[in-house]
């Protein structure tokens, strides 16, 4: 068997192998305690079969290549520009790497983890994306509507539907649940 890409091969059965491995790990889970319940094993088993699904496909893919030509109208400058790149991102002068960013998102991850139990989870969940999104966007992007506004709508979406349709209790936070 001839493997084209043999990087995604490996992914693709990585993939495979963990998904069972959590439909597996799932299935002795123990059952619902009431009729209206789903129960325990029904996310960790859906996203293993997904994820599982997904490494097939991506395994297929990578042994059978391309399906289709894609058509080029200078085949010669497309290769020249893709090699001309591979050069420069092998060239660690050429190379972005932004260890800066890198170190923020871990402080910052680490932050949201530590602030759920304060804030909650909708407050940091919120705030955790708007600067997240900040950061990925580049300098400038801080303050735009634009990531405020997706900050907004992701958090309270994620919050919603857990809350509202998978009906799954979320931290309040400390500061919000008062002195009784």
């Amino acid at each position: 068997m001839f493997i084209k890409d043999k990087a995604s091969a490996l992914v693709g059965l990585l993939s495979m192998g963990g998904g069972l491995a959590a439909v597996v790990v799932a299935r002795g889970f123990p059952p619902s305690l009431t009729d209206t319940d789903i129960g325990p094993s029904v996310f960790p088993m859906a996203y293993g079969l997904v994820l599982a699904l997904l490494g097939l496909l991506l395994f297929i893919q990578s042994v059978r290549g391309r399906t289709a030509p894609v058509p080029v109208a200078n085949p010669a400058a497309v290769v020249q520009e893709a090699l001309q790149e591979a050069a420069e991102s092998a060239d660690p002068e050429h190379a972005p790497v932004h260890f800066g960013r890198l170190v923020l998102g871990l402080i910052g991850a680490a932050l949201y983890i530590a602030a759920i139990v304060y804030a909650g989870f909708a407050l940091s969940t919120v705030l955790y994306l708007w600067l997240m999104i900040s950061l990925l966007k580049g300098p400038g992007a801080m303050w735009r509507f634009s990531t405020i506004a997706l900050a907004v709508l992701v958090g309270l979406v994620v919050y919603g539907v857990f809350v509202e349709l998978l009906q799954v209790p979320l931290p309040a936070g400390e500061w919000f649940l008062g002195d009784d």
